[in-house]
C-alpha cells in the first residue's frame, strides 16, 4: 500500500510540474515594445556591436593625439646611482647619487609633426566609420520597418476581403436551402473563399517574418513582441518624385561620407609616404642632468651635466655622435681618490651601426604603393557612387510608375467588383464570378502595396547613396491620419469614382498638409483614371 502510495504522489509531482512549465498565465510574460521608426532606429544603434566598438576606438585615438602631443615636451627622468669602490689597501667608499635628467629634441625632420597629423586624420576617419556604418544600420531599418507596415497593410485588405467573402458564402448557402442555388454553385464560391483565406495566411506568415527581421536588425530578444506605430495607408502622403540626378551625383561625390573618408584616407597615406621618405633627416637633441652625490644621506655635493646629440640615417645604417659636459666633486666617493677639488669632464663618442635599418627602402616602396592603391579606390569610388544613384533613380522612379499603374488596376478591380455585384443583382452573373473579382482585387491590392512600400523604401535609398538626410528629397511626409492612398478609401467602404478629368499631383504644386482638414479635401494617390460613366 505505501509504495501505491509513493507512486501516486511521484505522478502527482510530475504532472503538477509540466502544469506550471506549461500554463501560459505561469509563464515568463512577453515583454511588449511600442516603437515609431525613429525610436527602431535609436535602439538599433544603441544595440549595434560594431558602433560601441567605434566609439571605444574613436576614445582609443583620442588618447594617442594626447601621446603625439606629449613627443613635443621633454622628456624628464630621475636616476638612482650607487656605486661601491674597492680600493686595494686603502679604505673602502661607497657612492650615492640622484639625478633629474632631461632631454628634448629640437630638430626631428618633422616627424612629430606628421605622427600627430596621422592621429588626428585617424580620428576623422573613426567618424566617418562610424557615420557610415550607423547610416547603413538607419537604411536597414528603414527598410525593416516599412516591410512590416506593408505586411499589416496587407493583411487589413485581406482581411476585409475575406469579410466579404464570408457573405457571399453565406448568402448562396442562404439561397441553397430555399433551392435557389445549388450544391456545386456554393462549393464553387467555397473554393474562391478559401483562396482568399490563402492570401490572408500569407500576408500573416509574412507579417511575422518581417517582424522578426526587424527584430533582428534592432538586435532584440526574439520573444519580444513589437507594437507597430503607423500605418501605411492612413498616415502617409506620397508625392511625386523630384529628382534632378546630376545634381545628386555631384552632392553624393562631395558629401557622402564614404567619399570623404577615402579623401582624408588618401592625405593620410601622402603624409605617411612622406614621412618614410624624409626618414634620412637627421634628429637633434639637447639634455641635461643636475643632481647630489654623497657618501651617505642627505645627499650634499651638486652635480650636474649638458650633452648634445646628433642621429645621422645614412641609407641602411645610422651614425650616432653625442658630446657631453658634466661638473661633479672630485672626491673619493666620485673617483676613488681623496681630493677635494671640483672635477670639470668632457666627453665625445660617434658609433656607426652598419645595416640596422634596412627597412627603409621597404618603408618607402610600401608608402607609394599604398599611396597609389588609396588614389585608385577613390577614383574608383566616385565612379561607383555616381552608378549607385543613377540605379537609385531609376529604382525611385519605377517604384512610383508601378504605383501609378496599381492604383488603376486596384480601381478598375474594385470597379469590377461593383459592377458584377450589380450584374448578378439583375441576374446576369453568378455569386462565384463576384468571388473571382474579389479573388483579382486581393491581387492586385497586395502589388499596389508592394509598389508604396518599395517607392518609400527607394527614398531613403536615394537620401542615403546621394549622401542626404532622411526625408530630405520630400517624397512623402507622415501626417496621421491624412494618407492619400486609394487603399485607404476601400478600407473605409467609402470608395467614390473620381472625377473626370483630374490630372496627378505636379511637383510645384504639392499641396500643404497643414490644409488637411478633413478626409474630404485629400486627393487619390496619383494618376486618377477617367470612367465612362455608360
Amino acid at each position: 500500500m505505501l509504495i501505491i502510495y509513493i507512486k501516486t504522489a511521484a505522478w502527482a509531482f510530475g504532472f503538477l510540474l509540466l502544469f506550471l512549465v506549461s500554463h501560459p498565465v505561469l509563464a515568463r510574460p512577453k515583454k511588449v515594445i511600442e516603437i515609431d521608426l525613429e525610436a527602431a532606429i535609436q535602439i538599433a544603434a544603441t544595440n549595434y556591436f560594431a558602433l560601441k566598438a567605434m566609439r571605444n576606438k574613436n576614445i582609443a585615438i583620442k588618447e594617442l593625439i594626447t601621446e603625439r602631443w606629449r613627443d613635443y615636451l621633454p622628456s624628464v627622468g630621475l636616476v638612482y646611482i650607487r656605486q661601491r669602490y674597492i680600493i686595494a689597501d686603502g679604505q673602502d667608499s661607497i657612492s650615492n647619487e640622484i639625478r633629474l635628467n632631461v632631454e628634448q629634441v629640437i630638430y626631428d625632420g618633422g616627424k612629430r609633426g606628421f605622427d600627430l597629423d596621422v592621429a588626428r586624420l585617424e580620428e576623422i576617419l573613426t567618424r566617418e566609420d562610424f557615420q557610415i556604418t550607423f547610416n547603413r544600420v538607419r537604411l536597414e531599418v528603414q527598410k525593416s520597418f516599412f516591410a512590416v507596415l506593408a505586411a499589416a497593410g496587407k493583411v487589413s485588405l485581406d482581411k476585409k476581403s475575406l469579410e466579404r467573402a464570408k457573405e457571399q458564402l453565406r448568402q448562396s448557402r442562404l439561397e441553397q436551402q430555399h433551392g435557389f442555388s445549388t450544391n456545386v454553385q456554393v462549393m464553387s464560391v467555397a473554393s474562391r473563399l478559401q483562396e482568399i483565406e490563402l492570401a490572408l495566411l500569407k500576408s500573416r506568415n509574412e507579417y511575422l517574418r518581417t517582424k522578426n527581421d526587424l527584430k533582428l536588425v534592432m538586435t532584440i530578444d526574439y520573444d519580444t513582441d513589437l507594437k507597430i506605430s503607423g500605418d501605411l495607408f492612413r498616415d502617409f502622403y506620397l508625392y511625386r518624385p523630384a529628382i534632378d540626378m546630376d545634381q545628386l551625383i555631384t552632392r553624393a561625390r562631395s558629401e557622402r561620407p564614404e567619399i570623404l573618408r577615402a579623401k582624408i584616407n588618401v592625405h593620410k597615406l601622402e603624409t605617411e609616404k612622406e614621412m618614410a621618405e624624409n626618414a634620412w633627416i637627421p634628429k637633434f637633441s639637447v639634455g641635461g642632468y643636475y643632481g647630489r652625490m654623497d657618501e651617505v644621506f642627505p645627499l650634499r655635493e651638486p652635480t650636474w651635466g649638458v650633452n648634445m646629440k646628433l642621429t645621422f640615417p645614412l641609407g641602411n645604417s645610422t651614425s650616432n655622435t653625442t658630446t657631453s659636459t658634466g661638473v661633479r666633486p672630485n672626491s673619493l666617493q666620485a673617483t676613488g681618490i681623496r681630493n677635494d677639488n671640483t672635477n670639470f669632464n668632457n666627453s665625445s663618442n660617434s658609433t656607426f651601426q652598419f645595416a640596422d635599418n634596412l627597412g627603409y627602402n621597404r618603408r618607402v616602396m610600401e608608402g607609394k604603393i599604398k599611396l597609389g592603391e588609396g588614389i585608385t579606390e577613390k577614383n574608383r569610388l566616385e565612379q561607383t557612387i555616381a552608378i549607385e544613384v543613377n540605379k537609385a533613380c531609376d529604382s525611385t522612379k519605377e517604384s512610383w510608375d508601378a504605383i501609378h499603374i496599381g492604383n488603376g488596376q486596384v480601381y478598375f478591380r474594385y470597379e469590377s467588383l461593383r459592377l458584377m455585384t450589380t450584374r448578378y443583382n439583375v441576374g446576369e452573373a453568378k455569386r462565384s464570378d463576384i468571388l473571382l473579382a474579389e479573388t483579382e482585387m486581393v491581387e492586385a491590392q497586395e502589388k499596389l502595396v508592394d509598389s508604396m512600400a518599395k517607392y518609400m523604401m527607394s527614398a531613403y535609398e536615394l537620401e542615403w547613396v546621394s549622401g542626404m538626410k532622411p526625408d530630405s528629397l520630400k517624397m512623402f511626409k507622415y501626417s496621421k491620419g491624412n494618407g492619400n492612398s486609394i487603399l485607404l478609401k476601400i478600407l473605409n467602404d467609402d470608395f467614390r469614382k473620381p472625377k473626370s478629368g483630374i490630372h496627378p499631383i505636379k511637383i510645384d504644386e504639392r499641396p500643404n498638409l497643414d490644409d488637411f482638414e478633413t478626409e474630404d479635401k485629400q486627393e487619390n494617390l496619383i494618376d486618377k483614371v477617367k470612367v465612362d460613366e455608360n
